[in-house]
């Protein structure tokens, strides 16, 4: 077996605990898959904000305003990709409801290229942001404004928030190719947890529908 065929079975593994996830945010909450792209879309945007700001500060107090700088960059991608995805993902919903309507179902495409980028990205970051927070990284010796312990605390949390950008990108490719779930009212987290602890179900669901899951499209 070829790492390309180890990486796609690795990328369906992934693939279908989304599909956990998907599946129980719209029974739970009627969140279809379009939904969770949009709140990955909206953690990611969060997340290189911040991001940026740690950046920004971090280069600054190092007296490099040229990093200071260049930290900006990240943001202003990561914005620019959320109001794209943003516009877009309306459009996606209308015609992948359309497709259902006639009967089409995409089985989904399993591709090698996510967790080899996705996985490694995703550990190098969150053991960076790690290690800043534990002491392991130093700073030059030349740095002026920037104590031992603010670079690791801004430094942590520059790669914690690259590890969270990265979660969330992918998040949203996962979520995106996953089956179209049944039609539900919405509903939002405090308004399930009240109808959890009082046991009343204020909507009932609007059509009445079989999940389909990977094993009814791909045989």
């Amino acid at each position: 077996m070829s790492l390309t065929d180890k990486l796609t079975e690795l990328d369906e593994v992934i693939w279908k605990q989304y599909e956990k996830v998907t599946q129980y945010c719209n029974k739970e909450f009627g969140w279809n898959k379009y939904d969770l792209v949009g709140k990955a879309n909206v953690g990611t945007a969060i997340s290189a904000v911040g991001t940026g700001v740690y950046g920004t500060l971090e280069g600054y107090l190092d007296s490099s305003p040229v990093l200071a700088i260049s930290h900006l960059f990240v943001p202003t991608m990561a914005l620019g990709i959320y109001y794209t995805l943003k516009k877009n993902i309306g459009v996606w919903e209308k015609r992948e409801r359309h497709q259902m309507e006639n009967g089409m179902i995409k089985a989904p495409q399993f591709k090698a290229w996510r967790p080899m980028t996705y996985i490694p990205g995703l550990i190098l970051n969150f053991t960076t942001s790690i290690a800043s927070f534990l002491g392991n990284l130093k700073i030059s010796e030349n740095t002026s404004l920037l104590t031992q312990k603010n670079y690791n605390i801004l430094e942590g949390l520059r790669c914690a928030g690259l590890a969270s950008i990265l979660f969330f990108a992918f998040s949203s490719l996962y979520f995106k190719d996953q089956i179209m779930t049944p039609p539900k009212k919405k509903k939002t987290i405090p308004q399930a947890i009240k109808e959890k602890l009082t046991g009343n179900v204020a909507v009932p669901q609007l059509e009445e529908a079989k999940y389909q899951t990977i094993d009814d499209t791909v045989k």
